[in-house]
C-alpha cells in the first residue's frame, strides 16, 4: 500500500477541504471548531477504521446490516492557513465479499475498494488522472481523539511559528528602515553643523560691510566737524545721517541672520535627538532578532562623539554669533552718535 500521502488527502473524499483539487458540494457540517469526539459516540472503544497522516486524521464508522452500510465519516485536519478544520459526513455503502463501496451523502460520490477485518483500501481518483489508495486500519474513537489532540497541538505550534515569523518579518522591515534612517540622520547632522558655520561666516561678511559703512560715517563726520556751520556743512551732515542709516541696515541684516542661525540650531538639536532615539531603537530591534548590525553603522562610542561634536559646534558658533551681534550694536551706537554730533554742529 502507498504511504505518506499529501496532507488532507481526504479532500478527494470530502467536500470540505480548502486544499481540495476537485470540485464537490460543500457539506453543511464543516467547521473550524475544536471538535474532537464525533457527535454520536457511545464510548471511546467504538470500533471503526482510521487513517492518519501528519496533520490529518479520518475515522470511518458504520454498521453492516446484511451487506448494507450506514454510518459516518469524520475528518479533522490543519489547513494551509494553520486553522483546525472538522467535517462529519454521513455515508451509506455496500459490502460484497471483499469488495466495499462507500457513498458520501453530502456529495453523492461513491468510492470503491477492498475490505477485510484488518483494513479498508479505498481507491481515490486524483485530478492528475492517477488513482491513490487510502489505507484505513482498525481503530477506536480513542485512537481518533488521540490523533485529533496531536493535530490540535500541531495547529497551535504552527500558529505560534507563523506569528513569530510574521513578527520577525515586521522587525526585519523595521530594522532595515531604522538603519536607513540612522544613516540619513548622521548626514543631516553633518549638514546642520555646516549650516551653523555658514550662518556665522555670512554674518561675519555683514560685519565687514558694517565696519566699512561705519568708517565712512566717521570720515564724513570729521569732514563736517572741520567745516564752519552753514549750507555746505548742513548738506554734509545729511550725508552722515544717510551713512549712519546704512550701518543700521547692516545691523538689521545681522539680526535676520541670527534668527536663521537660531532656527538652524534648533533643527540640528532635533536631528540629534532623532538620531539618538533611532539609534537606540535600531539596537533594540537588532537584539530582538539576534542580529549583528553592519560595520558601516555607528557604534555607541560614535554616538557619544557625534553628540559631543554637535554641542561643541553649537557652542562655538553661538559664541561667535553673540560676538558679532554685540559688535554690530556698538557700531550702530557709534554711527548714531556721529550723526547726532554733526547735527548739533550745524545747529539742527
Amino acid at each position: 500500500m502507498k504511504k505518506g500521502f499529501p496532507i488532507v488527502i481526504s479532500c478527494f473524499l470530502l467536500a470540505a477541504c480548502s486544499q481540495s483539487t476537485v470540485s464537490h458540494t460543500t457539506p453543511s457540517n464543516v467547521s473550524n471548531s475544536n471538535q474532537q469526539v464525533p457527535n454520536n459516540p457511545s464510548n471511546n472503544q467504538v470500533e471503526g477504521y482510521i487513517y492518519q497522516v501528519s496533520k490529518e486524521v479520518l475515522f470511518l464508522q458504520f454498521t453492516n446490516t446484511n451487506g448494507n452500510l450506514d454510518g459516518s465519516f469524520y475528518e479533522r485536519w490543519e489547513d494551509s492557513n494553520n486553522q483546525f478544520k472538522t467535517a462529519d459526513i454521513p455515508l451509506t455503502g455496500q459490502i460484497a465479499g471483499n469488495t466495499i463501496s462507500i457513498t458520501m451523502k453530502a456529495s453523492g460520490k461513491t468510492y470503491t475498494g477492498k475490505f477485510s477485518n484488518e483494513e479498508i483500501d479505498l481507491a481515490v481518483p486524483r485530478t492528475d488522472g492517477t488513482v491513490s489508495n487510502i489505507e484505513f486500519k482498525p481503530g477506536t474513537l480513542n485512537d481518533f481523539n488521540t490523533a485529533v489532540s496531536q493535530i490540535q497541538a500541531s495547529v497551535s505550534n504552527d500558529q505560534q511559528a507563523a506569528q513569530q515569523a510574521q513578527q520577525n518579518a515586521n522587525l526585519n522591515n523595521q530594522l532595515s528602515s531604522l538603519e536607513d534612517q540612522v544613516n540619513k540622520e548622521m548626514q543631516s547632522i553633518q549638514n546642520g553643523e555646516q549650516y551653523l558655520q555658514n550662518d556665522v561666516q555670512k554674518t561675519g561678511n555683514f560685519i565687514s560691510t558694517e565696519e566699512k559703512d561705519l568708517a565712512r560715517v566717521a570720515q564724513a563726520e570729521q569732514k563736517v566737524m572741520n567745516e564752519p556751520p552753514g549750507p555746505q556743512a548742513g548738506s554734509d551732515a545729511g550725508s552722515v545721517g544717510s551713512d549712519a542709516g546704512s550701518v543700521g541696515s547692516d545691523d538689521d541684516s545681522i539680526q535676520s541672520d541670527d534668527a536663521q542661525f537660531q532656527s538652524d540650531v534648533q533643527t540640528l538639536q532635533n536631528n540629534l535627538t532623532s538620531f539618538d532615539n533611532d539609534f537606540a531603537s535600531m539596537n533594540s530591534t537588532a537584539s530582538q532578532l539576534g542580529e549583528t548590525l553592519p560595520e558601516n553603522l555607528p557604534k555607541q562610542s560614535d554616538v557619544y562623539q557625534i553628540g559631543n561634536k554637535v554641542q561643541s559646534v553649537i557652542t562655538s558658533t553661538q559664541n561667535a554669533m553673540n560676538g558679532y551681534i554685540a559688535k554690530s550694536k556698538q557700531m550702530v551706537n557709534s554711527a548714531n552718535s556721529f550723526a547726532d554730533k554733526v547735527q548739533k554742529h550745524v545747529g539742527n
